[in-house]
């Protein structure tokens, strides 16, 4: 479970620049969604907090992030997982960075260390490439800005705003995307009114019987001018292996402009 969560939560963050980029435009937006995808542009740092629950196991994570722009960020997690199948809590660290020419998704856990490595251009063009086409059919999740909008705008959102907060709750299920059939998200978020920041966030998951919960808290907010260079550099360590990702998107573009896809 935690080489799912965190390789997924990477995946998260590394799509997330690029689309809240090309939607920053779309018209119709509520004003918290509108302020949040404004905020990728500008530098900020903040503490994290995460807890998650489900599947028999805990999760609990302290970390940082430094971000400049969308090519140029470090986010750090030192974790403690807790498993029926362990007495005591084991320990786990993850890292994404992106150098401005490289992204690298560093997974840290007892079992072993998995480096991955993609070249940052070649991303964004795989990214731009999609994100003309719909590909929810494939992933079964929103891709593209058109696809966003679309979630958005059949969404139902719960507003109200006290105590510098500004406090967003939705729900998600098969009557958004049909894929999601049998499965319900719930979603809790509270936005700095000021900032449109994302303070906290709630993520409760019900499949069947199956439950899961996901929260995360920032703390310690800060919008400096600029962030010192050395915090977005990244030495490949000596001894473990790092899988450059890079060739592997090639093939994605070159497979989905032979498909007409792209």
């Amino acid at each position: 479970m935690l080489r799912t969560t965190v390789l997924a939560a990477g995946a998260l963050l590394v799509s997330g620049p690029a689309l809240q980029a090309q939607e920053a435009a779309a018209p119709q937006l509520p004003a918290f969604a509108q302020k949040l995808l404004e905020l990728p542009s500008k530098p900020f740092q903040c503490d994290l907090s995460l807890t998650a629950g489900g599947d028999g196991a805990d999760i609990g994570a302290q970390g940082h992030i430094d971000w400049q722009d969308a090519r140029r960020f470090a986010i750090q997690l030192d974790m403690k997982v807790k498993t029926p199948f362990a007495e005591e809590p084991q320990k786990a660290g993850f890292r994404l960075v992106g150098t401005g020419d490289w992204l690298y998704v560093d997974v840290d856990d007892p079992q072993q260390r998995q480096i991955l490595k993609f070249k940052m251009d070649t991303l964004q063009r795989l990214m731009d490439a999609s994100a003309e086409q719909d590909l929810s059919s494939q992933m079964g999740i929103p891709f593209g800005p058109d696809m966003i909008k679309g979630m958005l705008s059949k969404l139902k959102f719960d507003e109200k705003t006290e105590g510098g907060r500004h406090h967003v709750s939705t729900r998600l299920d098969e009557s958004v995307f049909p894929e999601m059939a049998g499965t319900t998200v719930a979603a809790w978020l509270q936005f700095d009114e000021k900032s449109g920041f994302p303070m906290e966030a709630r993520f409760e998951v019900q499949e069947g019987e199956e439950k899961a919960q996901v929260e995360l808290k920032a703390a310690n907010l800060q919008f400096p001018e600029t962030i010192p260079a050395d915090r977005f550099e990244y030495q490949e360590p000596e001894g473990v292996f790092v899988q450059d990702m890079t060739m592997f998107l090639e093939m994605m573009l070159m497979q989905g402009a032979g498909d007409g896809e792209f």
